[in-house]
């Protein structure tokens, strides 16, 4: 199913800004954290706590995050590192870790404490406390917040590693579907590579690190 969203560009400076009401892709997204929710429940009464290896754990929050929307937070050793977490259908969360490396969808946060739905979900990988890697535009080899929008439609696990399925819009009018299979060695070396050459992009929701 299609749906287009609404958008609008402008011209600034020598390149396009495109800008998003992301009202499809937010409802989308509490959709799943809603499902997230009601596996963790299944699985864990009333813990509300999910472990998937590796020393990460999901909990769903009693409450709302403050853009509201459902949170289900990602700990690693009793220690919060991420705000909010979905992750690939119809495959388990803990498929998705992987040698010590968990691989999750997410919004993107914005510098004013809200997250960026117009260009969400993503795709992130995080080894320990991280902070997390957005790897989306890696794969993808599209900048982020360039002329073309894109976000996850889905994730699953393969047998050597992820399968990413990206909602991809050509212009206003064109969305294509792209599916990209990345490997877990990728996964790692792209993890390293940001923990060495990758600054921190800080949020108010926290903080990620974002591959070129």
């Amino acid at each position: 199913m299609k749906i287009r969203l609404s958008l609008f560009h402008c011209w600034h400076g020598r390149r396009w800004l495109w800008l998003s009401l992301g009202r499809y892709a937010a409802m989308r997204y509490t959709m799943r954290h809603l499902l997230l929710a009601a596996v963790i429940l299944s699985l864990t009464g009333c813990d509300h706590r999910h472990s998937i290896g590796g020393g990460f754990e999901l909990r769903q929050s009693e409450s709302w995050n403050p853009d509201g929307h459902p949170g289900t937070f990602l700990y690693y050793n009793g220690k919060e590192v991420w705000h909010q977490v979905a992750w690939g259908y119809p495959d388990p969360p803990e498929k998705f870790c992987h040698d010590g490396i968990f691989v999750f969808e997410s919004p993107v946060p914005d510098t004013d404490g809200r997250n960026n739905y117009g260009i969400s979900p993503q795709l992130y990988a995080i080894r320990a406390s991280g902070p997390p890697v957005l790897i989306s535009q890696r794969i993808i080899g599209q900048p982020l917040r360039g002329s073309r929008i894109y976000s996850v439609e889905n994730s699953s696990v393969t047998e050597n590693g992820v399968r990413v399925e990206f909602e991809y819009w050509v212009d206003e009018n064109h969305e294509v579907m792209k599916t990209n299979d990345v490997s877990w060695s990728d996964v790692a070396n792209w993890v390293q590579e940001a923990e060495h050459s990758s600054p921190e992009l800080s949020t108010p929701l926290g903080s990620y690190r974002l591959l070129p």
